[in-house]
């Protein structure tokens, strides 16, 4: 039951009929409160302002027996006595005719105070009763209730953490629990003060490098003491910062980043990559089984066709797919082992030849694919294999950004000293923060669509191992280029020259 009754002086006077599930019920409400008279819910009709309190559990039943009364609701104001709850609670009521509202007492002041989220009919009897036991009354915007339970939080429970690491600081320093609880109350009451005085200017301004410096000085005193409260001062002063429009970067040149805690999570994280590798490893390997036993049954079924048959080439296609597919695994379990496969000289228009049946399956049949390839050979030393998964990567990145409906362009030039693979989209294209962040391992804008972001870590593998360079032009709106420069042999070189 909200405490707000308990509070109300000549509650006697003022209540009238007291209902509840039955009338054993509603006599001990009333005995409990010293007011009122137990009566049937019916009876409540013959009330203009109805209360409605009780312990959580219980308001789905006494919102039940309040609609079933058979009480005519209109014109009557129905007013919910529940920090927790607001006027969505009431939209039942309020659709058969009553005005509502919630009243809080606020337990704060030493006078008694409400705060109330009420529609517009019911602000005026919520005023009248304010009135009647000499209180007042903050109104919040209608609606608005769960934002004001926030701010109160921030005053509540999230002031007690903030209380108790100032106390265990100080007893880390050497004072005695009373001493430490004598100099947090004189702390807190002395900066509650000078914000109620001064407002956000408190906060406003850069901080001063002596203030950085007693930073820096502070934290790593607390960080000998305990890693727990470092992290929590850090954390919080940058949370702080932020709040209030201030600049938290130069935090990070002031508390060291290579904490305990730190490096435990980087242990933590390097746990998980090992045990990730491990299931890689065992996929990879049962994989690539699977492939060896799918690809003697492609090249059964095409041993039984006779020559001629249309399905051959089908079959030599699905041959090929599946060693293609089957090259993958091979090269995690390699990665894994630290194992390399070294690149062999090809023609760069032949292997981009090579690799567009595939690449077209991985754009899909809405993205056309074209290429511009220069007609002179291009020969250069490539692991093949590595290239068309790069390739195929660029291919499902492009269909995916497109949502499979677009152009796709694979272009080779020379360039001095280098062979140059061009490859665009027509799509969306990407902005400054996106662009800057495609290569990092597991980034990507689609997980929940099934993207791993390992895609173009294979293309940026291609370009380390074969010391290329890789650049990205791209902007909204303006599709997606990228062009990858791959170095010539000495002798390519000097003949092109």
């Amino acid at each position: 039951m909200s405490p707000a009754l308990f509070r109300l002086p000549d509650l006697h006077v003022h209540l009238g009929p007291v209902a509840s599930a039955t009338l054993r019920v509603a006599s001990r409400l009333a005995n409990r409160l010293k007011a009122g008279v137990a009566v049937p819910p019916s009876s409540l009709g013959t009330a203009e302002l109805i209360l409605i309190t009780g312990p959580e559990s219980d308001f789905p039943e006494l919102f039940r027996l309040a609609r079933e009364s058979g009480i005519d609701w209109n014109g009557r104001t129905v007013i919910l006595l529940d920090f927790r709850r607001d006027l969505s609670c009431l939209a039942p009521l309020r659709e058969l005719g009553a005005s509502t509202g919630t009243l809080d007492s606020l337990d704060a002041f030493p006078d008694l105070r409400f705060v109330a989220d009420v529609d517009a009919n019911a602000r005026r009897r919520v005023q009248h009763f304010a009135t009647s036991f000499k209180s007042s009354v903050f109104y919040l915007e209608q609606g608005r209730k769960q934002v004001y339970a926030a701010g109160s939080a921030f005053t509540g429970a999230l002031f007690t953490p903030l209380v108790a690491a100032t106390v265990d600081c100080l007893k880390k320093a050497g004072l005695s629990h009373p001493e430490a609880l004598q100099i947090a109350e004189r702390n807190a009451h002395k900066t509650l003060r000078a914000w109620f005085k001064s407002g956000r200017k408190g906060w406003t301004g850069p901080v001063p490098d002596r203030d950085k410096e007693s930073v820096r000085l502070q934290w790593r005193s607390l960080r000998a003491e305990s890693e727990q409260l470092a992290m929590y001062f850090s954390a919080s002063a940058r949370l702080a910062l932020t709040l209030f429009g201030e600049d938290a970067g130069w935090l990070n040149d002031s508390v060291d980043p290579s904490s305990s805690i730190m490096e435990s999570m980087d242990e933590l994280q390097a746990q998980r990559l090992v045990a990730a590798g491990r299931l890689a490893a065992n996929l990879a390997h049962d994989w690539n089984n699977l492939l060896t036993l799918l690809a003697a049954q492609a090249g059964e079924i095409a041993f039984t066709l006779p020559a001629g048959h249309p399905a051959r080439s089908l079959a030599a296609e699905l041959t090929q797919s599946i060693e293609h597919a089957a090259d993958s695994p091979r090269r995690l379990l390699s990665w894994l082992r630290d194992q390399h496969q070294e690149p062999s000289s090809c023609n760069l228009n032949d292997a981009v030849r090579s690799a567009l049946p595939l690449v077209q399956l991985a754009l899909g049949r809405g993205v056309v694919c074209t290429t511009d390839l220069l007609e002179v050979p291009i020969v250069l030393q490539l692991d093949q294999p590595l290239f068309l998964n790069a390739l195929l990567n660029l291919a499902s990145n492009a269909s995916a950004a497109m949502n499979g409906k677009g152009a796709f362009t694979i272009r080779t030039r020379a360039a001095e000293g280098h062979a140059v693979l061009i490859v665009a989209d027509n799509g969306p294209g990407m902005d400054e923060a996106t662009k800057h962040q495609v290569f990092e391992p597991f980034f990507s804008t689609r997980h929940a669509n099934g993207g791993t972001g390992l895609g173009l870590e294979t293309v940026k593998t291609l370009v380390a191992s074969h010391g290329a360079q890789l650049t990205v032009d791209t902007a909204p709106g303006q599709g997606c280029q990228f062009t990858l420069l791959l170095p010539l042999p000495a002798k390519a070189h000097a003949a092109s020259a």
